[in-house]
């Protein structure tokens, strides 16, 4: 399956999503087509299918809800970070953020929601109770969310802010880039594969790679904001650290085989300029 056939077959798929929203409030409506368009990358969608179809899956009917919900929790953790109690941003993929547009409530509001809708999503698409597949996939999801992924690498950004400077304060931002960020791309990966049929010893190197590839997105990130470990270790040591999980997303994701290429590509098209 070709990168951009993924992303336009789950933009269609979101869209039809939300335009079918039922006893919706309008204000809220607006908020959530506000919050989710247009989209960014799409980028943890698009890996979810990509993997999906590389591990064998058949089925878009079965994978796209996991995608939209991917997406719509990705969304759901940006209109919450962007509030005055947090980042407190004006812009977001060029325009003005959530709450700097509908007010603080709404933000709150529309960000609840759409972790809320993305669950609800889930459940519906189950078609067998118990299906032991989709229970892993839920689980993944679940586990990125909470006290071990972006919950928590959040707080830990909010709270506790390392000292600029040594070893201590790079080890405590990994762990919080691990939570924050790579926690959901991994994820991401992970479900596709699993709904796809992955052995379990090929799954291993999955998350090898898409963890890896996560910590490097967040410093090419950082490196084009010029924040975040670049504060901590300059921008020619951060490049470094980025061009290292690089080269290892790609060892692990080659031990995959060919079917994997696009996914191969998607991480060399966010790195390698980064």
């Amino acid at each position: 399956m070709k990168i951009e056939r993924c992303r336009s077959m789950f933009e269609s798929y979101l869209r039809g999503v939300i335009k079918n929203l039922k006893n919706c409030p309008k204000e809220l409506q607006r908020g959530v087509e506000y919050a989710l368009f247009p989209g960014g990358k799409r980028l943890r969608p698009v890996l979810c299918l990509l993997s999906y179809f590389a591990a064998g899956g058949k089925s878009t009917r079965k994978i796209l809800p996991f995608a939209a919900a991917l997406e719509m929790i990705h969304s759901f953790s940006l209109v919450h970070d962007d509030l005055p109690a947090i980042d407190d941003d004006e812009m977001r993929r060029g325009k003005p953020t959530l709450h700097r547009v509908f007010g603080e409530g709404v933000a709150i509001l529309v960000g609840d929601y759409l972790l809320t809708l993305a669950f609800e999503l889930l459940f519906r698409s189950l078609k067998t109770k118990g299906e032991k597949n989709w229970q892993k996939a839920i689980e993944e999801i679940l586990k990125a969310c909470g006290a071990e992924g972006m919950v928590a690498g959040q707080i830990m950004e909010l709270v506790t802010p390392p000292t600029p400077n040594g070893g201590a304060a790079f080890r405590y931002y990994q762990k919080v880039c691990e939570r924050k960020t790579a926690a959901l791309i991994t994820a991401s990966l992970m479900v596709g594969a699993i709904l796809g049929g992955l052995k379990r010893e090929r799954l291993r190197f999955l998350r090898e790679g898409a963890s890896a590839f996560g910590f490097a997105f967040q410093l090419a990130d950082d490196l084009k904001d010029n924040d975040g470990l670049v504060r901590i270790w300059g921008r020619g040591k951060t490049a470094q650290l980025k061009e290292r999980y690089r080269q290892k997303a790609i060892s692990s994701f080659k031990k995959l085989g060919k079917k994997f290429a696009p996914v191969l590509k998607i991480v060399n098209e966010m790195l390698e300029n980064g």
